[in-house]
């Protein structure tokens, strides 16, 4: 019966790890689009109030988006409880990787270039 909750840890492990890894990508990606946005209105010399409902629509999907990733990392905190409380602890299952991993830079801005305009 433990070989079978192990097998179940690692089953949840395997499809919670890369969903962490996608909505840190996801929030990195809507910064990135608010900073394009920033850098397009200056660029392209518009008043401050153009271009602000889809500023406020972006900004509240990038709350959304840090709040998702809130209820993820809650539930991963209740999945390891739930760990405990099955009596399998824990074992290194899924991503073993150093925090954070190499591959951060990934989800770095590069702020010394600005973003391709298509305006």
């Amino acid at each position: 019966m433990l070989k079978e909750r192990i097998e179940a840890a690692e089953m949840v492990a395997n499809e919670l790890h890369p969903l962490e890894r996608l909505i840190d990508k996801t929030i990195a990606r809507g910064a990135a689009l608010t900073l394009a946005m920033m850098h397009a209105r200056i660029r392209g010399k518009l008043s401050v109030d153009q271009g602000q409902k889809a500023l406020d629509h972006i900004a509240q999907a990038n709350q959304l988006m840090a709040q998702a990733r809130a209820q993820i990392v809650a539930g991963h905190r209740e999945l390891k409880a739930t760990q405990s409380d099955i009596g399998i602890g824990t074992y290194a299952v899924g991503d073993t990787s150093l925090t954070p991993p190499p591959s951060a830079a990934s989800l770095m801005i590069d702020e010394t270039t600005e973003p391709a305009l298509s305006v």
